[in-house]
This record gives structure tokens, sequence and C-alpha cells, in this order.
């Protein structure tokens, strides 16, 4: 409204439209969040889509992430091959998202998150026998001719790469003389069950099949066959039972 200052006065009106025009005053953000953490099975074949996710700019047009809508959908794929969590258990990505700013000049905007993919185990290791050592292929295991019930033989080890359930490990005796000699599922002794017969002369020797077995579904085994003197060969396979021999040698 405008008025002079004659008498009587004389006035007109005019009407104005305003508009803001949108600086780049907004950084893009993440709806889902600053940290987000997945799980992803060490199975997962190459290319598998592991997270779908939305960016958004409260800015407009070109001060946006689209000219159009102002958002931006972000596909995560894996596409650099097979997973092995052995290696690698955990990747931390980053993901940003900036926005075009062309209002002028100002310096572009971004926003962050953290995205943290927990590798899930699969049993994909079978458990390996690691003791008694191995030298050449063989390895002596010597058994006194006198030696009482209970005489502990050999202290078996082994390990298994897989975490959680699918690292437990069990021993048990699957060929050989089952009243002389027996391993304990958990701890892996060998030992002497009950005297050896006097009729059995020095120098004999005694074949035992020891297998290891994991607790996994479907479970894994390495199996170890031994005479008592002790020659030992080992080989491990998904699903098959590949032998060790162990020779005790009687004193």
């Amino acid at each position: 409204h405008m008025e002079d200052w004659r008498s009587p006065p004389r006035s007109g009106t005019a009407t104005l439209s305003v508009r803001v025009l949108d600086a780049n005053d907004n950084a893009p953000a993440f709806p889902r969040g600053a940290l987000l953490t997945l799980e992803l099975p060490e199975d997962a074949p190459p290319g598998a889509l592991l997270l779908e996710l939305d960016a958004a700019d409260a800015d407009e047009g070109a001060n946006g992430l689209d000219p159009l809508s102002g958002r931006l959908a972000l596909y995560l794929v894996l596409t650099t091959g097979a997973l092995d969590r052995e290696r690698v258990a955990e990747y931390n990505l980053t993901l940003v998202a900036e926005d075009l700013a062309c209002d002028g000049g100002r310096p572009s905007l971004c926003g962050c998150t953290l995205v943290v993919v927990r590798v899930e185990d699969q049993n994909d290791n079978a458990p390996q026998i690691i003791s008694p050592p191995l030298l050449n292929g063989s390895a002596d295991l010597p058994l006194p001719l006198i030696a009482p019930p209970g005489f502990l033989i050999a202290q078996l080890a082994a390990r298994d790469n897989d975490a959680g359930r699918n690292s437990e490990l069990a021993f048990s005796l699957l060929e050989g003389a089952p009243r002389l000699f027996a391993v304990q599922p958990r701890t892996g002794e060998l030992f002497l069950r009950e005297r050896v017969p006097r009729e059995v002369a020095p120098g004999s020797a005694f074949r035992l099949v020891v297998a290891v077995e994991d607790g996994g579904q479907p479970s894994l085994t390495c199996t170890n066959r031994n005479r008592i003197e002790k020659k030992i060969w080992n080989k491990i396979e998904k699903k098959i039972w590949n032998r060790k021999e162990i020779f005790f040698g009687i004193e």
C-alpha cells in the first residue's frame, strides 16, 4: 500500500510475491541411522544383495541428491567373490551420500553411515589332527609291555578353524582293539584299558583308527589310522574319512 502527502492523500495498492530460493544448508542423511549391523552367511554367493538403503536431503532440486526427488536409493551388492570367515570375520563399510551443490558455488554437503557386516560361520573346515607331531609323515608311540591299566599312551590334539559349535570336537575309536585301548572323547587321551596279554610278544603291533568329528550339521570328520610304532599319514576331505595309521610297538 502506498500513499502520497497531499490533502486529501491519494493511495494505491499492489500485490507482491516473494519466493524464497533454496540454499544448500542441509546435508544428506540416512533415515535408518548412522550405524547399521548386518549378518551375512559365509556361503553367500558372489553378487548377493546385502542391503538396500535410502538417503534423503531436505534441500530441493540441484541442492538435493536428485534434481527431481531429492532422494537417492543405494544398493550395496557383494560382487568381489566368495566370503571366508576364517580370513575376515567382519567388514566395516562407510557409505557416503553427497548432494549436487549447484547454488552458486557453495561446497557440497555429505552424510555418512557405517555398515558393519558380520560373517556368520558355516561348517566348511574339517578337523585337523595336530598332535602327536609328524616327522617325515610318521611318528612313534612306544607302549611298555608292563604298562598298567589306565596308562596314557598319547595325548591326541586336533583343531578346527570354524567357530562355535562347528569347532567343538569329539574323539572316538573306530577300529582297533577296544578291549585294550580307549580314547577320551573330549580330551583326546589315548590310554590302555587293561594290561597287554602275556602271549603278546615284544615288538608286536596294534592298529587303531581314531576319528575326530566336529559339532556342525552336517558334521565333518578326520580319521587317524594308527599302528603302535607309529606311522601316520593324514588327508582330510569333506564327508570322506581318510585314515591315519599309528603303529604301537611293544617294548
